[in-house]
């Protein structure tokens, strides 16, 4: 491959989501979540196909109880723009060095959060 295309294609990449897209997916993986990129949905008010970025889930089960996990994730770049998120003040594990945040509503949803992730 010429070194005029490779750069091409780095360019194209620092301008696309998809490395984050792909470094989202690793870091579910490595804490042991399914993960399925790329997935097609019906947008139900446009009748359009839709792409969702990253789809992880997780089943354990808990004292005989089997809990599932599911995050649908949409990745998004701005390199000009800053983002701005309105979180509740309900419980939160954060781990900071893969920046993975939980919340939780209730005090049984942050118990199985602990049980599940005891390292956030």
């Amino acid at each position: 491959m010429s070194e005029d295309l490779v750069q091409k294609i780095r360019k194209w990449l620092d301008k696309e989501g998809y490395p984050l897209e792909m470094q989202v997916a690793r870091t579910f993986r490595e804490i042991g979540f399914e993960v399925s990129s790329s997935e097609y949905y019906l947008d139900p008010d446009e009748k359009k196909p839709r792409e969702i970025d990253v789809i992880a889930t997780l089943q354990k089960t808990i004292s005989g109880v089997l809990f599932q996990i599911a995050y649908t994730v949409e990745c998004k770049l701005s390199k000009d723009k800053p983002w701005v998120c309105f979180c509740s003040t309900v419980s939160r594990h954060r781990d900071p060095e893969i920046g993975f945040d939980a919340r939780c509503t209730t005090i049984q949803g942050r118990d199985v959060m602990t049980e599940l992730f005891p390292q956030l």
